[in-house]
């Protein structure tokens, strides 16, 4: 199973892409509306573009991407990079059967959706069981913006947009996109998820 990364390695904002978007639309490549949203049309728009520039046609803002479209990424915060990167290793642990690699990216207390503040052994059972019920798991990570938590240092809120896919052999739900916010704190041991929490 594999993640698709639609935004690329790095935590670029609703600026960066609207601006695609607009240069994408000049060009007669795009034809979306101009909001800042990664969607199935812009990321076909960004492959076409990557096709007639010679670029790798990976659908992804990239710097060649970017600067063949003049647009300049602005310097992205190391710490929110880093929340980036923890938010997929956490969904690619999530589709492997590696409950100790998963459980390492949470701290020892998490405000878990509508659980409250919960130990991590508590988050552990719930994952044990969701895995029991859904063998076959596949998460997609759409879209994410990181931006640092103003009212404590050291924490980024990752915001994600997330497609599941569970099935077991009897039961097969449809897919399900949701929104979850991450927030992650810099610990001695790195960067731990110390919240999860659905955007209604």
């Amino acid at each position: 199973m594999v993640l698709l990364l639609l935004l690329g390695g790095q935590a670029f904002g609703n600026d960066v892409l609207r601006s695609v978007q607009q240069e994408l639309r000049a060009r007669k490549l795009y034809f979306g509306p101009i909001d800042g949203r990664q969607s199935a049309t812009s990321t076909a728009a960004i492959r076409r573009l990557q096709e007639l520039k010679g670029i790798d046609q990976s659908g992804q803002l990239d710097s060649d991407t970017l600067r063949s479209l003049g647009i300049q990424a602005a310097p992205s915060d190391p710490l929110a990079e880093k929340g980036c990167a923890v938010v997929q290793q956490y969904l690619a642990a999530r589709m492997g059967d590696d409950m100790n690699r998963e459980m390492r990216l949470f701290a020892d207390t998490v405000n878990y959706f509508d659980d409250g503040e919960v130990e991590r052994a508590f988050v552990r059972a719930e994952h044990l069981r969701e895995n029991e019920r859904w063998p076959r798991r596949r998460y997609t990570l759409i879209n994410r913006i990181a931006t640092a938590n103003p009212t404590r240092n050291g924490e980024v809120i990752v915001t994600a947009r997330i497609r599941t896919e569970v099935s077991n052999p009897t039961r097969q739900p449809p897919a399900l996109t949701e929104d979850v916010a991450f927030t992650l704190r810099e610990t001695r041991g790195g960067l731990r998820i110390v919240s999860l929490k659905r955007i209604e």
